[in-house]
């Protein structure tokens, strides 16, 4: 029988690895970009089975990945939040002559107002069992009672497309001065 001598690293079966210690910090990156696992694999030109057995059997490797994620999670949740509430800037304008001489220099107080849809984004992620249906309104009015108008009205107004129950529900408590697009097209 053979016998491997003690100094002799055991011999591996199948191809060499393509894996390099470089990859953890392109691996990072790469996931700071928001690739898919799919689109990582492809950049190394491996399959996804192998991409996954390295996430598994390499720690470093997977820990940068989850890094890269986690940060570019962060940043897109921050600019989420920034938006649904609303944020103001200086915007700067320079004006130079035909020797490249600054002659003017403006600046622009601006403020962009709160965004609905990333409040409701926001807060269907964050709170989900309370707001995770909210585009998906029901359209049908049954009458128990007084039926807030108001509340109605203001729902309507603030759609962006409108379907036929909208126009329906819109005709039958009356509401008047909205122009209501074509169901389907934007404004």
């Amino acid at each position: 029988m053979y016998e491997r001598k003690t100094n002799e690293a055991p011999r591996r079966r199948g191809r060499p690895s393509k894996y390099k210690k470089e990859m953890i910090e392109q691996v990072f990156e790469l996931s700071l970009l928001g690739l898919t696992n799919q689109a990582i694999a492809d950049f190394f030109g491996i399959t996804l089975t192998v991409y996954d057995s390295w996430m598994v059997y390499n720690e470093e490797f997977a820990d940068a990945r989850n890094r890269g994620r986690d940060a570019a999670d962060a940043k897109v949740a921050r600019s989420l939040y920034k938006k649904a509430l609303g944020f103001s800037y200086d915007e700067t304008y320079e004006q130079y002559n035909a020797d490249g001489e600054l002659i003017r220099t403006e600046i622009t107080h601006k403020t962009v107002v709160p965004d609905t849809q990333a409040c409701l984004k926001w807060l269907a992620l964050r709170q989900r069992d309370k707001w995770a249906d909210v585009s998906k309104s029901e359209h049908t009015v049954r009458y128990s009672g007084e039926v807030d108008l108001n509340v109605v009205s203001e729902q309507l107004r603030n759609r962006d497309e409108y379907t036929d129950e909208d126009l329906d529900l819109a005709l039958k408590i009356g509401l008047q001065g909205l122009e209501f697009p074509v169901h389907g097209q934007k404004n």
